[in-house]
């Protein structure tokens, strides 16, 4: 098994008692064969494998490898704690087997304690380099911003080069893509994952939330209806088929996915931002808010701030808008789009302190933010430093401000007095459209 099924096919549970020896289908079978067959369930691989293992007459080569499978089994039914016993077990005899350094490491990698895996990682790199362990290497830095996008890019390449099928490193390849900000490569990944394996629902998974991630909302959902969904489809799938549903206008579709969304993620804000959204769009934007206000009483989470301030700024509330953005500023759960909004709302009451606190907030972790950029401007007008607003404004339309935008920082440069000023800008408006 060698854990090859990772992250993909969760293992059926079966009653069998673990105590009791399970009944070999073949009579030719031993123990010990049929635990190397792993043609099995986790749960009764398990069991094959403990019973092979209580036979004195193997080698210790024979153990080892039972041991392994037995490790294995155990991961897939993440039984994290008797896995890395197993796998502790086989370091104990072997201290450098490459399987049981990269088993520990994944079993780390599953709990997020991505230091140790590395470390495990690492050692069986430098051992015996192979798809998982280069793959499990790459991940485990991407997880703890260890490794920059080239580095990542050329580890997860060469455990692909041992292993042109490893579907999950092809999937880890794009995620770790659309971390890094680019998302047109990783769809071109996870358009790879989906072509050796194309009935893959976690395949399609990706492939969907990069087109959404892309705007490209009716080709994603092209792809995400091709899932027949079961017990295993993951909850990111919901999330995602209720995205597509919504910009594609399937509103009462978005809002059954989004309580998908919820059932399975019932203490993320994701679900709930779906479905304020979906109630929005049905004309009960009043339920939406009230959803919001909700969760976010039970626990303060930025994208439902974000969400929540925006429904609440199209009520024409702005000052409550506001101190729902002031709430995710003071609780730490703000990011960059979060105190754009913030800037926004606060150039509108006048709160120009707050507006500079929120364009510098946002600019400092996204020095590229079109709209930052853009409030930034607006400021600079305000406090009469146009020429440093005219390279501001600039910046903002070369990072893709819409244009749209225009109209409104030229009323700015107006109300100051600035005519000349305002119809240079007018002109390039002009020239900008004609191109």
């Amino acid at each position: 098994m060698r854990l090859l099924h990772l992250f993909g096919v969760v293992a059926a549970v079966w009653s069998t008692s673990i105590n009791a020896k399970p009944i070999l289908s073949d009579s030719q079978q031993t123990y010990f064969s049929a635990c190397m067959a792993d043609d099995r369930a986790a749960q009764e691989q398990a069991e094959v494998c403990q019973a092979a293992l209580s036979d004195t007459g193997l080698s210790a080569s024979q153990r080892i490898d039972a041991q392994l499978e037995l490790a294995d089994a155990w991961y897939s039914l993440d039984r994290f704690d008797e896995s890395q016993e197993v796998y502790q077990r086989v370091r104990e005899s072997v201290p450098n087997n490459v399987e049981a350094l990269n088993g520990l490491a994944w079993v780390h990698w599953s709990r997020d304690e991505y230091e140790p895996a590395i470390e495990l990682f690492e050692m069986s790199v430098a051992r015996r380099p192979t798809s998982q362990g280069l793959a499990g290497l790459a991940s485990s830095k991407r997880h703890s911003d260890a490794i920059t996008s080239d580095g990542f890019v050329e580890l997860m390449q060469a455990a692909l080069a041992l292993n042109p099928k490893y579907t999950w490193a092809q999937r880890e390849l794009g995620w770790g893509l659309l971390n890094f900000g680019q998302p047109a490569a990783a769809e071109a990944a996870f358009r790879d994952a989906v072509e050796i394996a194309p009935s893959n629902q976690w395949n399609l998974y990706a492939l969907g939330y990069a087109l959404n991630d892309l705007d490209r909302h009716e080709e994603a959902l092209e792809v995400l209806l091709r899932v027949d969904p079961d017990e295993d489809t993951p909850t990111g799938y919901f999330s995602q088929l209720s995205l597509a549903r919504y910009y594609t206008r399937d509103y009462k579709a978005a809002l059954k996915a989004a309580d998908l969304t919820i059932e399975g993620w019932p203490d993320r804000g994701t679900g709930y931002v779906r479905k304020a959204r979906a109630l929005e769009a049905l004309g009960r934007r009043a339920e939406g808010v009230v959803l919001l206000q909700e969760r976010e009483a039970l626990r303060h989470d930025g994208f439902v701030a974000y969400w929540l301030s925006d429904l609440l700024y199209e009520e024409g509330n702005v000052r409550a808008a506001m101190d729902v953005m002031d709430r995710s500023v003071e609780q730490g759960t703000a990011d960059s789009y979060n105190h754009e909004l913030r800037a926004f709302f606060a150039i509108e009451l006048q709160q120009f302190d707050a507006a500079w606190s929120s364009v510098d907030a946002a600019l400092s972790e996204a020095p590229n933010a079109s709209y930052a950029l853009y409030y930034k401007a607006l400021l600079l007008v305000e406090g009469d430093d146009l020429d440093a607003a005219d390279v501001a404004m600039d910046s903002a339309l070369e990072n893709g401000l819409s244009e749209d935008r225009l109209p409104d920082y030229i009323s700015a440069i107006i109300a100051k007095g600035k005519y000349l000023r305002a119809i240079k800008w007018r002109l390039q408006f002009n020239n900008r459209s004609q191109e």
